[in-house]
């Protein structure tokens, strides 16, 4: 039917009474339900696409745009999803794989660094004096377990702070000396050797005689007896008649093989 010049269109041809950006459901009805785009067949998308073709070249430009804004968002919405998955496999393989490394080895008790194991009985007196038989004169060396280790580490402190080099009083040097002069009696004393025909035994920990001990000792600690104070008094001879504990002849001999002789 041709339409005469003038005359009113239609309804079905006339042009939506409000534009698309002004209309409440195009904001409303483009929106992502659950997770999934919208049907072009359905609602909003369906009501869009009718206006636009019967309102002209205009309104169809819009709907254009608009399928093309939609494409977009549904890649871009695919893209992240396929990330995520990527993320959560990569975390899983990471975990497991990680597991595994820290898995046992199914060994109970053993150690990879070959660290000697408790033989579970007492320890005796001589114990704490092997460790670090190998040092070189001079250095300073490990501390010496136990009581004995204690004094030592006491009078090491006393002797620093006295002036006399760390580097000339190896702990474990002064260990071996103890072991072999007193067993790590504090109260031992010597009465069968030419110092005790003498008349001057060896007395204490380091088997000092009491002439050497008076030479060499420190203020404040002239008790013979004691452990900490007959141990400065003998590193201190040590040092100024050998050049260090470790110079001394026992330690010099049990370092080439020999059997230790005294100081």
């Amino acid at each position: 039917m041709v339409i005469p010049p003038g005359a009113p269109r239609l309804a079905s041809f006339r042009a939506p009474s409000q534009d698309f950006a002004s209309r409440p459901d195009a904001v409303s009805g483009a929106r992502v339900q659950g997770g999934a785009c919208q049907k072009p067949g359905s609602s909003f998308a369906s009501q869009f696409q009718q206006d636009g073709f019967s309102a002209g070249p205009a309104k169809g430009a819009q709907f254009k745009q608009f399928m093309e804004g939609l494409s977009e968002v549904v890649k871009e919405l695919q893209q992240i999803v396929q990330m995520l998955q990527t993320s959560l496999s990569g975390g899983a393989a990471s975990a497991d794989s990680t597991a595994g490394a820290q898995a046992p080895s199914g060994v109970s008790g053993a150690s990879s660094t070959g660290a000697p194991s408790s033989t579970g009985g007492a320890s005796g007196a001589g114990d704490s004096f092997q460790a670090g038989s190998a040092q070189s004169a001079g250095a300073t060396g490990d501390m010496p377990k136990g009581e004995v280790g204690d004094w030592i580490k006491q009078a090491m402190e006393i002797l620093k702070a006295a002036g006399v080099p760390v580097d000339k009083m190896n702990p474990q040097d002064i260990a071996k000396i103890i072991e072999h002069e007193s067993s790590g009696n504090p109260n031992a004393i010597n009465l069968t050797d030419q110092n005790a025909k003498n008349g001057t035994p060896s007395i204490g920990l380091m088997q000092t005689i009491q002439p050497t001990f008076d030479a060499f000792k420190l203020p404040g600690h002239d008790n013979i007896r004691n452990p900490v104070d007959n141990i400065i008094a003998a590193v201190r001879y040590a040092v100024d008649r050998y050049g260090s504990v470790s110079n001394t002849p026992g330690i010099q001999a049990m370092n080439s093989g020999s059997g230790y002789v005294g100081y």
